[in-house]
């Protein structure tokens, strides 16, 4: 019995030392679904509009590398109102030498009309959008959107 929970242990720190070696070049700092104008930008922007937001932050283990960034609409009510279902940003991004963010906003019209709470619980749920860092080689990075910002409350 103590050579099997010692066993066990060894199987358990190795894990540990494993995962802890794994490099995790770019990670979402924060991402959300914004409807409405934001406050700082009340004039530019439209009450009629979602916004995608991502924060991306670069901690250059991986100096050079090419990603490219977009959002994966899996609610079929999202889908409809923004008429589409997937959002891909339109730039090709490379990860940086040191520490570094990048900060990310894709605007979507909003077609027809809305349920604010239904709406709200989609994302909130993980379910209704996720982003994805990726490059030729595959997904470096996937995250659901689980935060919503109502603006025109």
């Amino acid at each position: 019995m103590r050579s099997y929970f010692k066993a066990i242990l060894f199987i358990l720190i190795f894990i540990l030392f494993i995962s802890a070696c794994t490099e995790q070049n770019l990670v979402v700092e924060r991402s959300s679904v914004e409807i409405g104008p934001r406050p700082v930008f009340m004039e530019e922007e439209d009450p009629d509009n979602l916004y995608f937001h991502l924060s991306i932050l670069d901690s250059g283990n991986h100096p050079d590398q090419e990603y490219r960034v977009r959002f994966l609409i899996n609610d079929p009510e999202i889908k409809e109102i923004i008429n589409a279902e997937e959002i891909e940003v339109d730039e090709t991004f490379k990860t940086q030498s040191g520490e570094s963010g990048l900060v990310l906003h894709e605007t979507r019209e909003i077609k027809g009309e809305i349920d604010v709470k239904k709406f709200k619980r989609a994302i909130k749920s993980g379910k209704g959008v996720k982003v994805e860092l990726y490059n030729d080689e595959g997904i470096i990075y996937e995250e659901a959107v689980t935060n919503f910002v109502n603006h025109n409350q």
